[in-house]
């Protein structure tokens, strides 16, 4: 597992891939990106630059700071809807040449505004991410496992899931599938037959996003063999809701609609780093997240805050 550490943790940060122009986004025939969200509603946190992702100089500047701040893994999300790859142009980049930070998929398998999820062509869905997973960016552990996350266990087909590991097989690949550990969408609920569970900062506890100056972070009970925590760098959905492509509930657009602020950050990374559950074997905090703009959640450099986010870990 040859990832950077810092002091011992592992930290991995979400990464949104929206932040191109792609064919599925658009209104009136007029194509958009999340940014034109966050330029048009209020928001706490601001980037210092509006970057393209098909830029491949904006993607080495940012493995150049997580590697900086020491995360060691991008956490990727994957959109498989209408039987293809949607949003993948980013993570084709990044992986176009060897990288400092590694990187690894969550599949948001939910239906949506970009598409429908179907599970009817496992074998195809698990070809089409092969070049990810023989490539030595993606993370794999020392076992040789290559952790897979998956998002929503609702409506969730595991014959689907056995096929497209099998097809892997072929290639030597062993995946190590996790499903997140949330009372949003899962309702806690995660499957006997996974690897791992992953906490999702966002939906960890009703309230936690909600203006608390303290930090509610607490290990949940669970059973798992193997666990990872989650923090959260802050919250103000605003823009998303603004966008009215999610279900959010409406908010007074006056004022954040949850917590922004480096010490409740500083003291939530803190709690968890004195409380590493004893089956988190590897020391894991995923990070929500390295550039949600539009939810108020980013660990990159913004005008408000500069890089004080970074320097909590």
């Amino acid at each position: 597992m040859d990832v950077i550490k810092n002091n011992d943790i592992l930290y991995m940060a979400y990464y949104l891939p929206q932040f191109h122009i792609i064919p599925e986004n658009k209104v009136d025939n007029v194509s958009y990106t999340d940014w034109d969200f966050v330029k048009k509603a209020p928001h706490s946190v601001t980037p210092i630059d509006y970057y393209n992702l098909a830029d491949m100089k904006v993607l080495d500047r940012q493995d150049e700071l997580a590697n900086e701040y020491k995360i060691g893994v991008f956490i990727f999300y994957h959109y498989w809807l209408d039987n293809k790859m949607i949003m993948n142009l980013p993570v084709d980049l990044f992986n176009h040449k060897k990288r400092k930070t590694k990187f690894m998929f969550c599949w948001d398998n939910q239906s949506g505004f970009l598409g429908k999820q179907y599970y009817n062509s496992p074998e195809e869905h698990a070809y089409q991410l092969l070049r990810f997973f023989l490539s030595d960016n993606y993370f794999t552990e020392i076992d040789g496992g290559k952790p897979f996350l998956i998002y929503s266990t609702t409506n969730f087909e595991k014959s689907y899931l056995d096929v497209f590991l099998k097809f892997l097989e072929n290639y030597n690949i062993k995946l190590k599938v996790g499903f997140h550990y949330q009372k949003y969408k899962n309702n806690w609920y995660v499957p006997e037959y996974c690897s791992f569970a992953a906490e999702f900062a966002p939906h960890m506890e009703d309230g936690c996003h909600s203006g608390s100056k303290e930090s509610c972070y607490h290990i949940h009970d669970n059973h798992f063999n193997d666990y990872w925590q989650s923090a959260m760098v802050s919250w103000d959905s605003r823009p998303r809701i603004s966008s009215r492509r999610t279900g959010q509930n409406e908010c007074d657009m006056t004022k954040p609609n949850g917590c922004v602020s480096v010490d409740e950050f500083r003291n939530q990374i803190k709690k968890i780093k004195n409380n590493i559950s004893l089956n988190n074997r590897n020391k894991v905090i995923t990070i929500f997240a390295w550039n949600e703009w539009s939810e108020g959640a980013s660990l990159e450099e913004s005008k408000e805050f500069g890089k004080q986010f970074l320097e909590c870990l």
